[in-house]
């Protein structure tokens, strides 16, 4: 009797080559974005760094804006994932507060670091809207607030509104600088310096250690304690 190859979870030689076509052009997206940059790049481009014909692009992608669309989800889903990885008890909870927020200001600096071409294509694709980080907002929140998660069951004695809301206000500087750094490039903050975790950490817990809030709280957006998607 015959083995059906769909019940084993084979492709058929044609569906595997199309999978495969599909993930030549998104590499060779990624590198253009970052090497040459988004604005600049154009179809012929990418269809030449893939070895691949302009028609084989738009028979994918409906134009270079729908492809970035298609890297934006896969980035950010490799970014939330290391996320979740990463920012956990074990993590964090290896030494004292600062410590603990090294740990998530060092993975920040990381993604700006490497992705800066990549942030300035998502800020480039939807800077004509009143956001021009929306794509980015999901990822910014998710991290902010697991943080804040991870970081009250550590220390539950500072689990309350005034220091969640002062925690949400240094990430927001965090997140801002790193933004500035990549967009601003080259200019008097450097995203690849070495001691930008480090400065940023010690930000946020001047903030933290302020003892009065830097705005004023009503206009911050509660976050769910159980690390929902509220503002960051």
């Amino acid at each position: 009797m015959d083995r059906d190859p769909y019940s084993e979870g084979v492709l058929p030689a044609k569906q595997l080559r199309s999978q495969r076509r599909r993930r030549a052009i998104l590499d060779a997206a990624n590198r253009l974005v970052e090497g040459l940059g988004y604005e600049r790049m154009k179809m012929e481009d990418i269809a030449a760094e893939a070895n691949s014909s302009v028609g084989t692009l738009y028979q994918r992608f409906r134009d270079k804006d729908g492809l970035l669309d298609a890297l934006v989800g896969e980035r950010l889903a490799r970014m939330a994932e290391r996320v979740d990885r990463e920012i956990t008890l074990e993590a964090l909870g290896g030494g004292d507060r600062r410590h603990a927020i090294r740990c998530v200001t060092a993975l920040i600096v990381e993604f700006f670091r490497d992705n800066p071409g990549f942030v300035r294509a998502v800020v480039a694709r939807h800077l004509g809207e009143k956001e021009a980080f929306s794509p980015l907002r999901p990822l910014a929140q998710k991290t902010v607030s697991r943080a804040w998660e991870i970081y009250g069951r550590l220390w539950p004695e500072e689990a309350n509104e005034a220091v969640r809301a002062r925690f949400r206000f240094g990430f927001q500087i965090v997140l801002s600088t790193c933004s500035n750094a990549v967009l601003n490039r080259p200019g008097p903050i450097l995203i690849d310096d070495p001691v930008m975790p480090d400065m940023l950490a010690d930000t946020v817990l001047a903030v933290m250690n302020s003892g009065t809030l830097p705005i004023d709280r009503a206009t911050i957006a509660p976050v769910p304690a159980g690390g929902g998607s509220g503002e960051t």
